[in-house]
């Protein structure tokens, strides 16, 4: 997971994502540690990676690759706001 220390609206690639309509990051932040918590709380291992504050979408950690084993598929993402991500996934995944 990601804390989402820099997540806000800062561009528009999908159709949820609108410059007029900007994230409730007080909200975002509750809901987040209310994620973090349950999921600790059911007895799963959580693991973070740190957030970059010129890469607001790096919350939403399912996108950084497909998992299995020991091997990963890091995501080549099509839009040029979330390709700078990638290099911090590769990095967090070679570490752990």
């Amino acid at each position: 997971m990601c804390r989402p220390e820099y997540f806000t609206i800062a561009y528009e690639i999908n159709p949820w994502m609108n410059l007029n309509n900007p994230a409730d990051t007080a909200l975002a932040h509750k809901q987040w540690d209310i994620l973090y918590k349950a999921i600790i709380g059911a007895g799963a291992e959580v693991s973070l990676i740190k957030p970059e504050d010129d890469l607001p979408d790096m919350v939403f950690t399912a996108n950084a690759g497909l998992v299995k084993d020991n091997n990963v598929i890091l995501s080549r993402f099509m839009h040029r706001e979330r390709q700078g991500e990638a290099k911090y996934y590769e990095k967090w995944f070679s570490e752990h």
